[in-house]
């Protein structure tokens, strides 16, 4: 049966990947191991990263940073619980960088029970299963070769964190060999980095204090970048006036200026291994430890003349017998220098084949006089045929340049032929003009994809804001967007509710979460708050995963400032998982606008009832200050503004005022009670209130007294008005079984509206008819 069908029929398992420091070279290397031997194994592969900025804002912005919430990304490893995953690989040395009180042992015990295989450091038990570097024995030997290769006797050391045993275990090694070889080491020889290139402040404060160094050895080759910066801007020049090393070989060591003396530590194959090893603990397979050896990869900047095929593997003339043994010797140098770590088999075989011809057909041209049929066209086809689809991706461009010109270089060197070296140096600058031309082609498409992604991104949180008040609308929206950042899966997942995270606060991973919405090649799916499947410690993130096949996905925060919202896990390469990062920051930034909003809403909601119920209780209280209790008519305070506004608006225009006494309150009240008395004063007030057909004001002003004013139109309203209430006060006393008379003496006076209006005035006049009328009512109100 094949490899092929083995990993069909064979249970797929999942692999959950702690991992801290992802923007390093070195860790991206390493994703990239794991990420292959995941699709090779046929194995899903969660990556819980954490995307740690505190460097590259302190770099940017000084030390005094503000804002920093870095220990959010340290909540994203607790994850792996809900991940359901059957084993976990434990980047801890990249995680203890960014975390300076973390217990190693605490933080493996938080997932007991999972097997686990641990990189960059080691577990003190029995039976660890690990992979880690020799960071001793390979520091040591780069320290040694300063010193005894070249003499070097001040040589300063800049570290990397104090609290990573990678670091430990390198510095350790230059205390020992400076002692081994009597050297005296002081504090200002020393200053401890961060594993990045944002260690300027150290660089220069080493340099300061020690002018006459001769060596500067870096825990690994991101600082040692910095390095060359702080050199280069002071006028030093690398590998001349002073040496510097590095540890790790990434890839842009090989074309750094002066190329890189450094240690190789193969994250590539790290991250592969570990896979392996941690498929074989699913599998009930033996735990094991594994140290990789460190090897010393010396270049020119400790002062070494490069180690390139230049000099070094041609000492004898060429001729027919030993052209091929050359050939291979050199395609093995010069694919050693530009293939990349992360290369699979296939790939290195190509690109071996294709530099072996051309190696081969310039050895050819060597020893042959005749030039002018030589076929240029053919280089430029293998040269097309190096870098021809995703094979160019794995090459490093500046590094062939160089092994070019140290090939041509070298030929010219040990020929004898009349003419080589200036068609040689013709062939060379063709050859190197087409590498830099695909250089600048792939530059210019980075470029504009780099543009691409800078001016879609911002779209996802205006997108999302413009449809805050739909959730479902909303995550929708998002994972459209998604799909057009080289991503082939996403899925956001949400807590119960968002959780305001401080760093004083321990994290506790939650029991459940909630699917808002996902998306898998075609099919985008978003659902309502009520509808959202739960995902929990039983079931775990790959249950909701619809697509077959393997899956390699990345899993990060989704947060803003102090707000933990919950998760996006989507499926990308690792050298694309930057912009699912970026995605999940604007995702955050956005869910924390759509909060602000909801709080705001439910605050003005609240704020419009809170006034609607100031309103109604003041229309009671206004109702309360106006209204007579009794009748329901305006008090005097009420009558007194509402006789002013009809004043003002109807100015010029003839008004009258009514000022009526209801008779004998007292001899109803003595003879009858206050009760019946109040039924009388209601009586009156109603009759008022129906006694004129158009715009009117009704008011008791005092025990017995009312007034009424109202527009009146024809010459003669009051006098109608006036004999509409006596006959209403006939009918309410024929129908009435009461043993009193209601009634009442009301006198009148017309005028003018005008602003000059006096209300008093006009009540005194008034008072002076109803004096009259009172003179007129009965003598006593008992039937």
């Amino acid at each position: 049966m094949s490899k092929g069908n083995e990993n069909q029929n064979r249970r797929q398992y999942t692999i959950g990947i702690l991992i801290g420091n992802a923007t390093s070279p070195h860790t991206m290397d390493m994703m990239k191991g794991i990420y292959h031997a995941a699709k090779e194994l046929n194995v899903n592969v969660l990556y819980f990263m954490g995307m740690h900025s505190r460097y590259f804002y302190a770099h940017l912005l000084g030390d005094d940073a503000e804002n920093d919430y870095d220990y959010q990304f340290n909540t994203v490893y607790d994850y792996a619980l809900l991940g359901k995953v059957d084993a976990l690989i434990i980047s801890y040395g990249s995680i203890c960088i960014f975390w300076g009180d973390l217990d190693k042992q605490a933080f493996l015990d938080r997932f007991s029970g999972i097997p686990r295989v641990l990189l960059e450091d080691r577990e003190e038990t029995e039976d660890p299963s690990y992979i880690i570097s020799d960071n001793y024995g390979g520091m040591y030997d780069c320290i040694e070769h300063l010193i005894v290769g070249h003499g070097y006797r001040k040589i300063l050391y800049l570290s990397g964190p104090k609290d990573n045993r990678d670091s430990l275990e390198r510095y350790q090694a230059y205390l020992d060999i400076m002692k081994k070889y009597g050297l005296p080491i002081s504090d200002d020889m020393v200053e401890f980095g961060d594993y990045s290139e944002y260690i300027k402040r150290q660089a220069e404060h080493l340099l300061d204090l020690n002018p006459d160094a001769e060596a500067l050895v870096c825990a690994n080759d991101q600082m040692a970048a910095g390095v060359y910066e702080v050199c280069g801007s002071r006028g030093i020049r690398v590998g001349k006036d002073l040496a510097v090393t590095g540890y790790d070989n990434y890839e842009i060591t090989k074309s750094m200026d002066p190329p890189l003396t450094t240690v190789t530590q193969n994250a590539y194959d790290m991250g592969y291994m570990a896979l392996q090893n941690a498929m074989e603990l699913c599998t009930g397979g033996k735990k094991y430890g594994v140290l990789l050896p460190g090897n010393l990869v010396r270049r020119s900047s400790c002062g070494c003349k490069s180690e390139t095929s230049s000099g070094m593997l041609l000492t004898q003339k060429l001729t027919q017998d030993n052209a091929e043994t050359y050939a291979l010797a050199l395609t093995e140098k010069i694919v050693s220098e530009i293939i990349m770590t992360d290369s699979n088999e296939q790939i290195r075989v190509h690109i071996r084949e294709t530099i072996y011809a051309y190696v081969e057909t310039i050895i050819k041209a060597s020893m042959s006089d005749d030039r002018i049929n030589f076929d240029k066209q053919h280089i430029q086809n293998l040269l097309r045929s190096l870098f021809k689809g995703e094979y160019g991706k794995y090459i490093s461009a500046n590094a062939l340049t160089r092994c070019l010109s140290d090939l041509f270089e070298a030929i010219i060197q040990i020929s004898q032929s009349p003419g080589l070296h200036t068609f040689f140096m013709s062939l060379l600058k063709e050859s190197q003009i087409y590498v830099q031309a695909h250089v600048l082609r792939e530059g210019k498409l980075a470029m504009d994809e780099f543009k691409y992604d800078l001016w879609f991104m911002p779209l996802i949180v205006r997108d999302m804001i413009n449809d805050s008040t739909d959730l479902k609308t909303m995550f929708y929206d998002v994972l459209v967007k998604l799909r057009a950042i080289k991503t082939t899966k996403a899925y956001i997942y949400l807590l119960e509710q968002p959780v305001e995270h401080i760093p004083q606060d321990e994290w506790k991973c939650p029991d459940k979460m909630y699917l808002a919405g996902y998306f898998e090649g075609e099919n985008v799916v978003a659902y309502r708050e009520n509808e959202r499947p739960c995902v929990n410690r039983e079931n775990g993130f790959m249950s909701m995963v619809q697509a077959q096949g393997n899956s390699c996905m990345f899993c990060y925060n989704i947060f803003a400032a102090k707000r933990h919202y919950g998760i996006l896990i989507g499926e990308t390469k690792p050298e694309d998982m930057s912009l699912m990062y970026c995605a999940s920051m604007q995702i955050g930034a956005a869910l924390r606008y759509v909060e602000i909003s909801q709080m705001q809403r439910k605050t003005q909601n609240k704020l419009e009832r809170s006034l609607q119920e100031i309103e109604d209780k003041n229309e009671v209280l206004n109702f309360l200050s106006e209204y007579d209790e009794l009748t329901g008519c305006l008090n005097r305070r009420g009558f007194v503004e509402r006789a002013i506004t009809m004043n003002k608006v109807h100015s010029g225009e003839t008004a009258v005022l009514f000022f009526g006494d209801l008779d004998h309150l007292k001899e109803i009240n003595d003879s009858f009670g206050h009760v019946e008395g109040d039924y009388a004063i209601i009586a009156i007030g109603n009759l008022l209130e129906k006694a004129y057909e158009g715009e009117s004001i009704v008011g008791r002003i005092g025990g017995d007294e009312f007034v009424m004013m109202f527009i009146g139109k024809e010459p003669d309203t009051a006098e109608r008005v006036m004999q509409g209430i006596t006959e209403q006060y006939r009918i309410l006393n024929e129908s009435s079984d009461k043993p009193y008379y209601i009634e009442a003496s009301i006198g009148y006076k017309e005028f003018i509206c005008k602003p000059d209006f006096i209300l008093k005035e006009v009540l005194n006049q008034a008072d002076e008819t109803l004096y009259e009328a009172k003179k007129l009512r009965r003598s006593t109100i008992k039937k």
